[in-house]
């Protein structure tokens, strides 16, 4: 199920990239295509989740990215969107975290191209709520969705919430 939702996901990612049908069909019909996604998604293996929630956070942050300024309900929503698919990412697998690093990289490149176009010196605090609202999207929200998905784990071996999450069983 994960594999085909990545064909969707997939597709509108690089129709908002590169908008047309040609080169998002093209993308989506090469990814469907290649072995390596057909043999993980097939065998349902914990990559396939990572893969996913990889595509939708890239495709929610270029949302983030594209979206105007002016006004925080604009940014704030793909902004939110982007940090739960890191969140659930994370929470499936590590190596979502290597993703989220190249996340914060072009937030850096955001800021940085932020600081060049803006002239009405309003760049600090659009900045300081910008990092607040990264903090809460990108570090607490993850925390939060990793520390839950271990309740199953936790209950079952007999431990009591909230201890259970800061136990090193």
């Amino acid at each position: 199920l994960i594999g085909v939702l990545m064909l969707p996901a997939l597709y509108l990612f690089l129709k908002k990239m590169f908008g047309g049908t040609a080169v998002p069909a093209a993308g989506t019909t090469v990814f469907a295509a290649d072995f390596l996604h057909f043999a993980q998604t097939r065998l349902a293996t914990i990559d396939s989740y990572a893969v996913f929630f990889t595509i939708l956070m890239y495709l929610f942050f270029w949302l983030y990215w594209r979206a105007p300024r002016e006004k925080t309900r604009d940014w704030l929503p793909p902004l939110a969107l982007s940090g739960l698919c890191f969140g659930l990412g994370a929470a499936s697998k590590w190596t979502c975290i290597y993703a989220g690093g190249g996340l914060a990289v072009l937030w850096l490149f955001d800021r940085i191209h932020r600081f060049r176009v803006c002239r009405s010196g309003g760049w600090w605090r659009e900045t300081g709520k910008n990092v607040l609202c990264c903090l809460l999207f990108f570090v607490c929200v993850p925390a939060v969705i990793y520390y839950l998905s271990y309740y199953a784990y936790g209950t079952a071996r007999g431990m009591h919430c909230p201890g259970m999450f800061f136990s090193g069983d």
